[in-house]
């Protein structure tokens, strides 16, 4: 890994490598192994879609990422590689890359409990029973030690993370669709290019003065300097044939193949293989058919040439459809992950200078002064050959749906919003540098309906608030209790679970939640009872509307979770941590800090630090309220871009200026007037994001 620290020359060099948005990526990260590992698997990523390419700049590489997360070259295309495809993964010691020219490919690396320096408990079972089917879990309690039942859910967990980053859905898949099952067989691991990088615990803070050698085998390789086809000799013919790999060994178990069943159904269109490597880490890298792809926008999708392959499996398909010989050259003579060193991600002509800063950090000859040497490696644009600038940035959002107008997510049966009284309306704040972090769900059963919003806050609140509404239904669903006539006490639960499921998401580093989290507010309509169950955390407020007479009367049914509320306050300071006030806002601190991690919420979900340190809780407040059926009720839930200049009973009184049937206006204008308002109040400098859902109960409720 890089020497020294964030601070260090080497880290700065390497990481002037990547487009200045990705470097503010990484050093969001806290602690530095995370920072290493991150910057050492975008670099991993550049390196392998520059050899897929013939070697061409970083800054002529454009990768893109899909709703999921799931990275894809965007341009150029390699012109020999039908369906060139890459995922990578990080965890404890490794960092690992795996590629494919014709399948959807998607790695996992899960490092044991000691790697991660966790506790060496069980407490994981609990938190991610939810997601493990029935003959999983049992499968995991036939281990005969606890860090054998870890090994068995490592592997069954990255068994379903590769899968579900091949598809490119990320952790929305549904893990509980999967079932993996572990059978002893051995297979090799095809056509696929495999990469990782290894350094010992160690090496985190302390890099040993030996380096591992690169040692790159990789169909790419093939392809362009030890090309066999009809013409033979090399593809280029500056480049010499390049000598086979040697053989580390260092990383190598043989690889084992697991069946995949999704929806009950077995997948033998899907590969799925599993290696051990050293320590006690487990990979599993998932080869599956190319039309399983979620693409949100079509982006990813129009990068494959051969977009109707079936699975790996099908190797006369595969002929049929390339209708190549060369596809036999596309199968690496070496299999299996080899072992690369840091130096062997730069570019050619950084190598030198990379070298040459080694040589001098090593020997201590020569060395700069802390400003002198920061100077010279920030990351600034002037910086030339240093710095690469892409032309079209590696961004997270890229193929996401428009933040300005989200779409339903409707899970049950399906429904048409507007005739069942239901509207709903997203627009993102004037927030240039923030991507919409608000979002919502409607869910529609049998007997009960789920409708809520959640408003995401931090650097990475957008992706909270996606994660709990990805998660938060279903957990709420699985609970038979959500049937019952008292369904505070599931969401109460289900609330808990899904700070516990954020967590694990954290852990695996699939989320970064230690400053940013989510707001919450879930309201459960029992149609057949005729009860309304609202379960919130922080300050998305419900509003409850009665009409009375020919007057509508608005009345707020939650409270806002402020760090100043009486019991609020206590629980705070109980923990250690204090309340201040900013001159607008009352905020959460550290005991010893007056700036970290400043919420001016009490409750919320996400937020990992501000829980651990400062008496931050998930749990939610739970108002009960029985509906009367002889008159007219709405039900209005908000984040706080509607409620921050607005009262309860002046936004009752917008949105009944519009009939049932026209729903969808009247969150529009209730959105619009919200707007307006902040740009009053604020002069035009700043507007939150702004979400309202606007739910017809009462005696309209069987509508609905």
């Amino acid at each position: 890994m890089p020497q020294g620290g964030a601070e260090g020359e080497e880290f700065k060099m390497l990481l002037s490598l990547l487009p200045f948005e990705e470097q503010e990526q990484v050093m969001q990260y806290r602690a530095l192994p995370d920072k290493k590992r991150t910057l050492i698997g975008r670099l991993l990523s550049l390196r392998a879609c520059a050899q897929a390419l013939g070697d061409p700049a970083y800054d002529q590489i454009q990768i893109g990422r899909t709703k999921g997360k799931k990275p894809f070259l965007h341009s150029p295309l390699p012109g020999s590689l039908p369906n060139f495809n890459f995922n990578i993964s990080h965890d404890g010691s490794w960092v690992v890359l795996a590629s494919d020219c014709l399948y959807l490919v998607g790695v996992d690396v899960s490092a044991p409990q000691r790697e991660r320096g966790e506790h060496e408990d069980e407490t994981w079972f609990q938190d991610m029973t939810s997601v493990l089917t029935e003959n999983e879990r049992e499968c995991i309690k036939g281990g005969k030690t606890h860090q054998e039942r870890y090994a068995i859910f490592q592997r069954i967990w990255s068994a379903k993370e590769a899968v579900s980053k091949a598809v490119g859905s990320g952790l929305s898949f549904g893990f509980e669709r999967m079932e993996v099952t572990l059978p002893e067989s051995e297979n090799g691991f095809g056509n696929m290019v495999l990469s990782a990088i290894g350094w010992p615990r160690s090496d985190v803070e302390k890099p040993p003065g030996k380096r591992s050698r690169m040692n790159f085998s990789s169909l790419l390789a093939n392809l362009q300097g030890d090309q066999r086809g009809q013409g033979g000799g090399t593809e280029r013919g500056d480049q010499p044939p390049r000598p086979a790999p040697e053989k580390t060994g260092e990383a190598q178990h043989k690889p084992s193949r697991v069946d995949l069943h999704i929806d009950h159904w077995l997948r033998s269109d899907w590969i799925v293989e599993q290696q051990e490597f050293t320590g006690g880490s487990w990979v599993t890298v998932a080869l599956g058919p190319v039309y399983d792809a979620v693409d949100a926008d079509g982006i990813f999708k129009t990068t494959f040439r051969l977009p109707g392959l079936g699975g790996p499996t099908n190797v006369e398909g595969l002929m049929a459809k390339a209708q190549t010989e060369a596809s036999r050259h596309w199968i690496p003579e070496a299999q299996g992950f080899q072992q690369l060193a840091v130096d062997a991600l730069a570019p050619q002509k950084v190598r030198g200078e990379l070298a040459a800063l080694k040589a001098r950090l090593l020997t201590g000859k020569g060395k700069k002064g802390k400003a002198q040497a920061a100077s010279k490696y920030k990351a600034r644009p002037q910086d030339g050959e240093l710095l690469t600038q892409l032309t079209a940035v590696s961004i997270v959002d890229l193929s996401a749906p428009q933040w300005k107008h989200r779409c339903v997510e409707v899970l049950g049966d399906a429904v048409d919003l507007l005739p069942a009284g239901i509207a709903f309306t997203c627009r993102k704040g004037l927030k240039p540098d923030t991507p919409n972090q608000d979002t919502w769900f409607v869910l529609k059963m049998d007997t009960f309906s789920l409708y809520a919003v959640l408003d995401g806050h931090g650097p990475n609140g957008h992706e909270i608030s996606q994660f709990v509404k990805e998660h938060l239904p279903k957990l709420i669903v699985q609970d038979p209790r959500s049937k019952s006539p008292e369904a505070g006490p599931c969401l109460v639960d289900a609330f808990k679970k899904m700070q516990r499921l954020v967590i694990a998401a954290q852990s695996r580093r699939r989320l970064q939640a230690q400053k940013s989290g989510t707001t919450a507010t879930v309201a459960l309509l029992d149609h057949s009872r005729g009860k309304l169950t609202i379960a919130h955390v922080a300050d998305s407020a419900a509003v409850l509307g009665t009409k009375e007479g020919d007057k509508w009367i608005g009345k707020a049914v939650t409270r806002d979770h402020k760090p100043n509320l009486k019991g609020e306050r206590e629980r705070i300071e109980k923990a250690g941590a204090k309340v201040g006030f900013d001159g607008t806002n009352h905020r959460v601190y550290a005991k010893d800090s007056t700036a970290y991690p400043g919420l001016n919420m009490s409750r919320c979900l996400g937020d990992t630090l501000g829980h651990e340190e400062c008496g931050i809780i998930c749990e939610p407040e739970i108002t009960r309220i029985n509906l009367d059926s002889s008159t007219e009720q709405i039900l209005l839930i908000c984040s706080d871009g509607v409620w921050e200049f607005m009262s309860a009973q002046e936004a009752i009184d917008i949105v009944t200026t519009r009939p049932y049937d026209m729903g969808d206006q009247a969150v529009a204008l209730l959105a619009k007037e919200s707007w307006d308002r902040w740009i009053r109040e604020e002069g035009a400098a700043v507007v939150d994001d702004i979400t309202a859902g606007l739910i017809y109960i009462g005696k309209d409720r069987s509508k609905n």
